[in-house]
């Protein structure tokens, strides 16, 4: 019985290091700049846009995906208009 209880103990050990681990890998780096760009302007990590991609627009969060910022897409359609045609507005 003593041995198997150091043998769950042990297990746990090492699966709360690797989970711990795991979660490190999901963070955002502090001495990096880390963003995403959408029609050439920045978009901050956690940040939503509307993106235009083949005519089709939805909207979209920048995200860190192992060190590399990324869009997840969050629906069809959008709440605001994408960055392109609110330059244009503001421009002409």
């Amino acid at each position: 019985m003593r041995r198997l209880l150091g043998s769950l103990t042990a297990l746990f050990l090492i699966g709360a290091l690797m989970s711990a681990d795991a979660a490190a890998q999901f963070k955002v780096p502090v001495d990096r700049d880390c963003y995403c760009t959408n029609r050439g302007q920045r978009v901050e990590i956690g940040e939503k846009s509307c993106l235009s991609i083949n005519g089709k627009l939805f909207e979209a969060q920048c995200y860190m995906s192992e060190n590399t910022p990324g869009w997840r897409r969050l629906g069809e359609g959008c709440r605001e208009r994408p960055l392109a045609a609110a330059q244009q507005s503001t421009t002409g």
